[in-house]
């Protein structure tokens, strides 16, 4: 996609690089969140009712 006649083309690869690693940061975060949330819901249940589960 590189088109030395336009600078749009040439710059597009760099852009996306830089979109992917933003949405690759926040996918990063909401996985962690998700995490979290997901041991404190656990860690929340009694123990007795955690080995049930």
């Amino acid at each position: 996609m590189i088109d030395l006649g336009g600078g749009k083309r040439l710059v597009d690869p760099i852009e996306n690089r830089y979109k992917d690693e933003v949405a690759r940061a926040q996918a990063r975060r909401d996985l962690l969140n998700s995490i979290v949330d997901y041991r404190k819901s656990v860690d929340s249940i009694p123990l007795k009712d955690q080995e049930a589960i």
